[in-house]
């Protein structure tokens, strides 16, 4: 550690050096996994929300209805996909992935 203090190499190194393993796995499963799962809950809970609009025009196969609540989350997932990219840049400006 060449005379540095301990706490400042774990922060100064280990931490900054953890940011970008932590945090690219963490933006692509967030993507994926969070919003689907929630899709997928809403399809088979919900009567109400996106995933009751989905179900009641596919059961009715009603495909124009079916168009907007799918454009609408299709945009959430890209809109939580750039947030996290943001996100992601910000906090590991060196990381290369």
């Amino acid at each position: 550690m060449c005379g540095t203090k301990r706490i400042v190499f774990v922060v100064s190194v280990l931490l900054t050096a953890m940011v970008g393993v932590v945090v690219v796995p963490a933006a692509a499963s967030a993507t994926e996994g969070a919003i689907t799962t929630v899709v997928v809950a809403e399809l088979f809970v919900s009567v109400s929300g996106l995933g009751g609009l989905l179900h009641a025009a596919g059961s009715t196969y009603q495909m124009a209805k079916m168009l907007v609540p799918a454009i609408i989350l299709a945009g959430l997932g890209i809109a939580v996909d750039a947030l996290l990219s943001k996100i992601e840049r910000a906090s590991a400006r060196w990381y290369g992935g």
